[in-house]
């Protein structure tokens, strides 16, 4: 690691730190969101408010969840994955890896914890989810790309694994904070990929009700 991207990485976590630690100084999830401003968090941090937003966008993704760096880890993950694994497959493992580093950090738990009970704060991630499957679409149709193929093939190949595949992943992650973090990511990504893979394998069967849909008209 060169020296500037080390020193990048040490302002974004002085970053969090400050954040994480003003949000519970002014009350945590009492007020603690309200009270805390970005002046306060760059004073903290002893970075300049250009520097914060080089990271970040907004007050809510250093004081809750940040997908930003999260889009750019699950593609820099997926780019890792072996390129003969299917790409809903390499998309749902890269997914994990990612995943399983996030919530080692203790400070990342709290965020999370933040961010699934206070709820009216969310908004500004709707946004960040379509980013999110765009970006994912890109990396999965270099994955799939063949000389033999059209682009627009490809292209239409890619969406429909990464949209799948982002669906699911979003409503585990959903779950888990539903869960205040106490589900398994590692155990519910593939039970729902398993549900999800046995309603696909049911509307493929022809419809019991289909003679009966026919005698009626």
């Amino acid at each position: 690691m060169d020296g500037h991207t080390r020193r990048r990485l040490e302002a974004r976590r002085r970053i969090l730190e400050a954040a994480d630690e003003l949000f519970e100084e002014n009350g945590g999830v009492d007020g603690g969101y309200e009270a805390t401003t970005i002046d306060m968090i760059v004073e903290r941090a002893r970075v300049s408010r250009r520097t914060y937003f080089n990271h970040f966008d907004t007050k809510a993704d250093a004081l809750l969840l940040d997908l930003r760096s999260a889009v750019a880890d699950h593609c820099a993950a997926l780019r890792e994955r072996p390129p003969y694994e299917p790409v809903f497959d390499a998309i749902c493992g890269s997914f994990l890896q990612i995943a399983e580093r996030f919530v080692e950090d203790p400070m990342n738990r709290r965020r999370s914890l933040r961010y699934a009970r206070l709820t009216e704060y969310r908004g500004h991630l709707a946004s960040a989810f379509v980013t999110w499957e765009a970006a994912i679409t890109e990396v999965a149709a270099e994955r799939v790309t063949s000389e033999r193929e059209d682009t627009a093939s490809v292209r239409q190949r890619a969406r429909l694994d990464a949209g799948l595949a982002l669906f699911l992943l979003r409503l585990a992650w959903e779950d888990w904070l539903a869960s205040e973090l106490s589900l398994k990511l590692d155990e519910h990504v593939p039970a729902l990929v398993a549900e999800a893979r046995n309603s696909l394998e049911a509307a493929r069967r022809p419809s019991p009700y289909a003679d009966t849909e026919q005698e009626g008209r």
